[in-house]
């Protein structure tokens, strides 16, 4: 059900016009047949793939799933549209594929959580988890190839990465000790499923593999190596063995692709918030693609040129490319303009980002929420970003904070929250409100904090950690408790929390314990709206429902609201309804226009 906004004053209008048709992007072309792709479009009001011919201009929608679709591909030869099909919208399902030009679809591979899908030289190999065992089915592209496909059963957690354009040969990643951030990569024969090539590098870096070369033949394969200094671009002959570097003299964090012709790569170099986008010959230097400061989301090589999704905090999304401008987009409302917050913090200097409505200098300080971003190795952007300029556009100052394990900072500040999981965030967080409320730039009485899935954890614990900070707060999706969410969630997740907190929670207890915001529930004061998914595998709603009767027999104020719905919600109305309770719950505690807000209990 609907709720609208319940505000004292009228609803801004407009707001909602930012979330026409969903999140952009770029579409995903056919290399060996570049007018077709598949694009992701929310025409129907959630995320649906659909098959674009650019070269005669016909669209068709393939996928119609109850929760939106997030997989999908195109092969190389543009015959094949796959998807991942996840009807009870619970991250579990199957590989589907159909012709690009319609006809019955067929379901590739067993049930389970997806774990990848690789496209390249006639061939597939597609993932999937469960009952703690990995399960590679690889076959060829007609029907009676899928029928005789070769099915590879592996123990533990795996990742299928990427085929070699012969399709002879098939990367994986495996989460080991090192959990997902720092899996193990190798090589196998996608038929026998023979282990061809370790890395080579072992614990020198964290490898990560963006793709062999696009030649038949040509069975090098580029890997992202995350070192303590910055970030390598390696090219591994997996028979010979060796590895060569391409010199790059880029700092910060890259992602990678080879030119559909093989003579260099498309880099995107995130630092600080933005990013900047390179073309870089394997035996040259690296050259600037000119555009105008901001996150580029997405890249791909074309046969002339690089198509790029670009957006700032203030100007909607548009794809460009290098030859031709802006292709389309743009369309939508300019959104709320971000501006960059430096603070000195325990760890180093902590970036932030700041939107702020237009105020009257004689007038008071808007509230300010700060909003967490989740992860954690994610990053805020000065990207546009709807929801943003929804509370800003309902006069509150919004305020993102890149705390240590952020990623786009380098490696060293992407680890340095694992030594006091939470708590190292909290720290960064509480310097930046610190540094505004010296300043003059927020009320420092009227302040909310809130976040989704690990922004979601850090609210909470704020809430409970410095409970006398903030007027309100609000989680989606969280991680209340991380002992008992440890027995809930997914194997992969598990990994995490183990390479997160060094072992299981019978293994270091006290870890788990002084991170978890149930911990500190008896303390919090400040309201809180709790969010949770009945099917989300991620953040179980137990765990969130005991910290909810926690709270209130602290004698804390909760307004749990739970939806029919796993850990993402793709779907546009549900969306913005989540919204509007978000801005009418801030409102009734700390509305923009009144100094004197209610004061939590």
């Amino acid at each position: 059900m609907t709720r609208p906004v319940d505000l004292t004053s009228p609803e801004p209008a407009g707001w909602r016009r930012r979330f026409a048709g969903g999140r952009p992007h770029l579409p995903r072309y056919a290399a060996l047949a570049p007018d077709r792709c598949v694009l992701l479009t929310a025409e129907s009001g959630k995320p649906e793939v659909m098959a674009w011919d650019q070269g005669s201009g016909s669209r068709r929608q393939v996928t119609d799933q109850p929760g939106g679709t997030g997989r999908y591909a195109i092969d190389p030869t543009g015959r094949w549209v796959w998807w991942f099909a996840d009807p009870q919208r619970i991250g579990r399902g199957r590989w589907w594929r159909e012709p690009f030009e319609g006809g019955a679809a067929e379901r590739i591979g067993p049930d389970g959580r997806p774990a990848g899908l690789a496209l390249g030289g006639g061939r597939f190999a597609v993932g999937s988890f469960g009952d703690g065992r990995t399960r590679i089915l690889t076959g060829g592209e007609s029907g009676a190839d899928v029928g005789r496909g070769t099915e590879l059963d592996f123990a533990g957690d795996r990742q299928v990465e990427q085929l070699s354009a012969d399709g002879a040969m098939l990367s994986v990643t495996d989460v080991g000790a090192g959990g997902p951030l720092r899996p193990d990569l190798r090589v196998l024969d996608p038929v026998s499923g023979e282990v061809l090539a370790d890395w080579p590098l072992g614990e020198q870096g964290v490898a990560r593999p963006l793709g062999f070369s696009p030649h038949p033949g040509d069975e090098r394969l580029l890997v992202l190596s995350e070192e303590r200094d910055g970030h390598r671009l390696l090219l591994w002959d997996c028979r010979a063995g060796t590895v060569l570097e391409v010199q790059h003299g880029l700092t910060g964090e890259l992602r990678a692709q080879w030119t559909l012709d093989g003579s260099g790569l498309v880099v995107c170099r995130s630092w600080q918030g933005r990013d900047e986008l390179y073309e870089l010959p394997l035996d040259g230097a690296p050259r600037r693609i000119p555009h105008d400061p901001g996150e580029i989301r997405a890249a791909t090589a074309r046969p002339d040129g690089v198509d790029y999704l670009w957006s700032s905090s203030e100007r909607s999304p548009r794809v460009r490319s290098t030859r031709h401008g802006t292709l389309y987009g743009g369309d939508l409302p300019d959104g709320a303009p971000a501006r960059d917050i430096w603070a000195d913090g325990p760890g180093g200097p902590v970036h932030a980002l700041l939107s702020a409505p237009p105020v009257d200098h004689d007038g008071p300080v808007p509230p300010t929420l700060f909003l967490l971003h989740g992860g954690p190795a994610t990053y805020d952007a000065d990207a546009y970003d709807p929801y943003v300029s929804a509370w800003v556009d309902h006069g509150y100052q919004v305020v993102r904070t890149n705390y240590r394990g952020s990623t786009g900072y380098g490696r060293a500040w992407r680890e340095a929250a694992g030594g006091d999981v939470g708590h190292t965030e909290l720290a960064d967080l509480m310097a930046v409100r610190a540094h505004l409320a010296a300043n003059g730039s927020i009320d420092d009485t009227r302040v909310i904090v809130g976040g989704s899935s690990w922004g979601g954890y850090l609210a909470l614990l704020a809430l409970g950690v410095h409970p006398d900070r903030w007027r309100a707060g609000f989680a989606i999706a969280p991680v209340a408790d991380f002992a008992a969410a440890y027995e809930d969630e997914t194997e992969r997740l598990r990994a995490l929390d183990r390479a997160l907190f060094g072992g299981t929670p019978s293994d270091v207890p006290e870890r788990y314990h002084r991170a978890s915001p149930i911990t500190w529930a008896a303390a919090v004061r400040a309201p809180v709206l709790l969010m949770a998914g009945a099917r989300d595998p991620r953040c179980p709603p137990a765990q969130i429902e005991a910290y909810a009767r926690a709270v209130e027999q602290g004698g804390g104020r909760v307004e749990l609201h739970r939806y029919d719905g796993g850990h993402e919600e793709r779907r546009l109305a549900d969306l913005l309804d989540r919204i509007s309770i978000q801005i009418e719950f801030s409102f009734r505690y700390c509305a923009p226009g009144f100094r004197n807000c209610a004061r939590g209990r």
